[in-house]
């Protein structure tokens, strides 16, 4: 080996040993407390009541807040990224682990569903608003949801959008307004959070372009609030047709 070999492979080395050192420190803040509550804390069953979304760099930050009894009532939140588990859901139970008010995913409790979250998430300090806030949407589907009509369709079609024969996360979804007019959401990335509400013959909230009847777009936080009250379960089965159900059968 070369003097500059010898030069890079000890540079490679020292580089390395700080990549590691400033991992570990990054991983003792964010993730130990979460696996210790995963591996301790109390087992126990939580609504979701909130679910806010913004955009962090090129990825999506997602916090889920949480209410529980333990015996008290309790508030806390737990931070995802932006493929949130099916099964979390506005009004809807999940499993969890909670110490005080801090909480993570129960992923033992919940395993053997394809619905579940396959970590326990990040315990989150700061906790969002009941309802849905998702900023994270698209600009151009934000910009519908402000300047075009608000009414109420039923969905008809769902078809998965592909590139070159492949799959992709967008969706393309018929629905038919009250006044008979049949419009289209084009290439739609549906948030995780409504994927279990969006099945042919179902009823959902949507804007409908003034100039253009046949375009329409989702008001997804809208039905994610809509269906909160009808609750559910962490270990309800997706209902067959929807988006969810074939994502999940896609896997």
């Amino acid at each position: 080996m070369g003097l500059l070999d010898r030069l890079f492979s000890g540079v490679n080395r020292v580089e390395q040993t700080a990549s590691d050192a400033e991992y570990a420190v990054f991983r003792h803040r964010r993730f130990r407390r979460a696996e210790e509550l995963a591996a301790a804390g109390r087992a126990d069953e939580a609504v979701v009541t909130g679910i806010r979304r913004r955009l962090a760099d090129s990825t999506t930050e997602t916090r889920v807040r949480l209410e529980w009894f333990s015996p008290e009532p309790r508030v806390g939140a737990i931070v995802w990224g932006g493929d949130l588990p099916l099964m979390v859901r506005l009004g809807s139970t999940v499993r969890v682990r909670a110490s005080g008010d801090e909480a993570t995913f129960d992923t033992v409790a919940m395993s053997g569903r394809s619905a579940a979250p396959s970590d326990p998430g990040r315990r989150s300090r700061k906790i969002p608003e009941p309802g849905v806030d998702d900023m994270a949407m698209d600009a151009r589907v934000l910009s519908r949801l402000k300047k075009w009509s608000a009414e109420t369709a039923v969905v008809e079609a769902i078809d998965q959008t592909r590139v070159l024969g492949m799959a992709t996360q967008n969706w393309d979804i018929v629905v038919r307004c009250a006044d008979g007019a049949v419009a289209t959401i084009s290439g739609d990335e549906v948030p995780p959070y409504v994927q279990w509400y969006v099945v042919p013959r179902a009823e959902i909230p949507v804007v409908v372009d003034p100039g253009n009847r046949s375009r329409a777009q989702g008001d997804w936080p809208r039905l994610a609030e809509e269906r909160a009250a009808a609750g559910g379960r962490w270990d309800d089965a997706a209902p067959e047709g929807s988006i969810a159900a074939i994502r999940l059968k896609g896997r």
